[in-house]
């Protein structure tokens, strides 16, 4: 496309369209391979490491995460109460003493495995990621102060789940939870944004399935 609109312009401009299409081409060519090493410089400065909520890897909300984890270069992780920590702690570990700097994301049961994982590392990390944390009973707390920024996406739409006993799948299984901060704020930015209320695109209320769809507008 960017080596037909060099020759487009060139003809117009009373140039030759031969040699503004290898211009463009040229130039096309260059912005790829630019933006392609952009892209590997990120992969290898941050650590990305996601966790999987409850339920099947296929399903809405965890095959969101997953794909985009995945286009950064990440890996991808399942924490089932409690279970599977220790396999993840491991792996930031890792990366941290490998001099890369630590992103988390987390979905539902996941947002919430990453929160107390954050909690038992206490090694700085440079963005902890949340989709509607989905906590039994009690509050989803962090604790230090050696996050550098929070961002919590959550809904707390009604849930349908007397939908099951339809037979159907619940469109809002779950409602998520703001995270509290028990620490003096320091150098920590917490960002709860509350989508109760919000639409997605095609006019379906955001609801626990489809909220990483529309934060990541896919």
């Amino acid at each position: 496309m960017g080596a037909f609109t060099g020759g487009a312009i060139a003809e117009l401009t009373g140039g030759n369209f031969v040699e503004g299409f290898a211009t463009g081409l040229t130039v096309s060519a260059l912005n790829h391979a630019l933006h392609s090493i952009a892209i590997e410089i990120q992969k290898s400065k941050y650590s990305i490491t996601g966790i999987f909520g409850a339920g099947p890897e296929g399903t809405e909300g965890n095959a969101d995460l997953n794909r985009y984890i995945k286009r950064r270069g990440g890996t991808m992780f399942t924490s089932t109460a409690g279970e599977g920590d220790s396999e993840i702690i491991d792996h930031i570990l890792n990366e941290y003493n490998d001099g890369k700097m630590i992103k988390i994301f987390g979905y539902s049961r996941g947002a919430v495995a990453a929160v107390r994982i954050s909690n038992s590392l206490k090694i700085p990390i440079v963005e902890l990621n949340l989709y509607d944390p989905v906590i039994l009973g009690g509050q989803l707390t962090l604790t230090g102060n050696h996050v550098r920024v929070v961002n919590n996406y959550y809904q707390r739409n009604n849930t349908d789940l007397s939908r099951v006993l339809n037979g159907k799948y619940p469109t809002n299984p779950f409602k998520g939870s703001p995270l509290q901060y028990n620490e003096k704020y320091g150098s920590t930015i917490i960002n709860n944004v509350n989508y109760t209320g919000h639409y997605y695109r095609d006019g379906s209320l955001v609801n626990h399935n489809n909220i990483i769809k529309h934060i990541f507008g896919l």
